[in-house]
Order: C-alpha cells, then sequence, then structure tokens
C-alpha cells in the first residue's frame, strides 16, 4: 500500500508530465490553486463547492482553469480527493516561493 505522501508526489508528477509546471502555474495568482485544492476537499454535495465552481470556471478574474479538472472533481472518490488536493497544495507552495526568488 502507498503512503498519503507517495501518492500525493506521485500525482504532482502527473501534473508536471501534463503541462502544469511551476512556470505555468505563475499565472494563477488570484488563489485558483488553493480553491481548487479547496474544491477537492469539499463533499460534491456541499453547497460551497458552488461558490467556488463559479469562480474558478466562470469567473472573468484570472485564468480559467483546465476543465478536465472538474471532470475529475466529480467522479473522484475520497483518497483521489485528499491526493489531488495534496499535489494543487504542493503546487501553490512551490508557486509561492517562486514569487520571492
Amino acid at each position: 500500500m502507498q503512503t498519503g505522501i507517495g501518492r500525493i508526489r506521485d500525482e504532482r508528477g502527473k501534473q508536471l508530465n501534463k503541462g502544469y509546471t511551476p512556470e505555468s502555474d505563475q499565472r494563477y495568482e488570484n488563489g485558483e490553486l488553493v480553491a481548487m485544492a479547496q474544491l477537492f476537499l469539499l463533499s460534491k454535495d456541499d453547497a460551497e463547492s458552488d461558490t467556488l465552481l463559479e469562480y474558478l470556471f466562470d469567473s472573468d478574474d484570472g485564468p480559467q482553469l483546465n476543465e478536465s479538472l472538474l471532470r475529475t472533481w466529480a467522479t473522484s472518490n475520497n483518497i483521489e480527493s485528499l491526493t489531488i488536493a495534496g499535489a494543487l497544495i504542493a503546487a501553490e507552495i512551490d508557486r509561492l516561493q517562486n514569487e520571492k526568488v
């Protein structure tokens, strides 16, 4: 059985392979990565998910996130959702650290 940190590391690797690199993450300066992580932490039935979905996908503020993430969120189980949220949080940490360089 894989550890939680191992799952998160592997998921972040998948994101990097799909082109979600530290350089491309720099465009998400309005909290989009954190909001997406929050969405993955919410239940599909949680009312807050509607607010986050509107911000992430219908907002004119900031870049739009890939809609495949919405499909992933809608179909993921609890372990997958937590893993993706962890990888998105890691991406945001990297983005913030790169801002200061």
